[in-house]
């Protein structure tokens, strides 16, 4: 049986990993210090209560024994990065050294970490390849081309495989409105309780939106695959802010409209990503259409409301 650690398992993406991971047989354990609620615990899995960055995370890991760790315990709120980016930076830089270097002295050899097109930036064609000059300009994004570079470099010195995956915007069943920045979210949430959410700036801001199903299958085949380095993970499609809010309200069937909020802006206009890089390395690309992923999330939230 393979031996499998998840930090972050028991987050948003995470969870859906640790199941996907139980269903294959895997023994999982999960190292998280956030306070899950029930539909995002595993029965087959193993929980342990610790922060990335404290220093008992070597002898946990060394007891574990991974053969793969999978890297998705962060700071994730980009806005808040900008508040407090000593704070984002303790999470997602110590933090992720905190793992792979307990990692590497625990002997495990493959390690997929969950990073972010926040890393690309400003860019100027979409939708961006990997080529593309990161030009990060949040310390969330800073932080996790950073992460990045570093697990790179144990890929080089230390011969781990490695492989980072820069997410597009992900959307899906256990996304909670109140504690993740997850437009999907929001807007269902908001629209289901009969409430009208912000649309912030002009709603013209783009993003790419993939199912987080197709992500879970995306970190799968980079743990599976030989190849090493950064791949995008998203669908190659734009949406705006303003027709994503108009999709939502149409599926759940609602005339309710969004309050304007023009004074908060994006740091990044539009965004969406080329993975045409991680089809060919390991035949790997979406397959939810954001329609149908839609309205598989606001059945979700239907039922985690009522």
């Amino acid at each position: 049986m393979q031996k499998t650690l998840v930090t972050g398992g028991s987050g948003f993406i995470g969870s859906h990993l640790v199941d996907a991971l139980v269903d294959r047989g895997d023994v999982v354990t999960v190292i998280d210090f956030s306070d899950p609620t029930p539909d995002r615990r595993n029965a087959k899995a193993t929980y342990i209560d610790c922060d990335i960055r404290d220093k008992k995370l070597e002898s946990i890991i060394a007891d574990i024994a991974p053969n793969i760790v999978f890297h998705l315990a962060a700071h994730i709120d980009d806005r808040a990065s900008v508040l407090d980016p000593m704070m984002n930076a303790e999470h997602n830089e110590l933090g992720s050294i905190n793992v792979f270097e307990s990692a590497k002295r625990a002997g495990v050899r493959s390690i997929v970490f969950a990073s972010s097109c926040a890393a690309y930036g400003l860019q100027d064609v979409m939708p961006i390849a990997e080529s593309a000059k990161a030009r990060p300009q949040t310390p969330y994004g800073i932080s996790k081309f950073a992460a990045e570079a570093y697990l790179d470099s144990y890929a080089t010195r230390d011969g781990i495989h490695a492989v980072s995956l820069r997410f597009a915007n992900v959307y899906g069943p256990r996304q909670y409105g109140n504690k993740e920045a997850g437009a999907i979210a929001i807007f269902t949430e908001k629209l289901l309780r009969n409430e009208a959410p912000f649309l912030n700036g002009d709603g013209a801001t783009t993003r790419d939106y993939v199912f987080v199903l197709d992500v879970v299958a995306a970190l799968i085949a980079a743990s599976a695959c030989k190849e090493t380095g950064v791949y995008n993970v998203g669908t190659g499609r734009e949406v705006s802010t303003s027709a994503l809010f108009d999709m939502v309200a149409k599926e759940i069937g609602t005339d309710v409209r969004p309050t304007p909020r023009p004074e908060v802006k994006d740091a990044v206009k539009c965004m969406s990503l080329d993975t045409s890089a991680i089809q060919k390395a390991m035949f790997w690309r979406s397959t939810v259409e954001i329609e149908d992923g839609i309205r598989e999330t606001i059945s979700w939230y239907r039922r985690f409301l009522s």
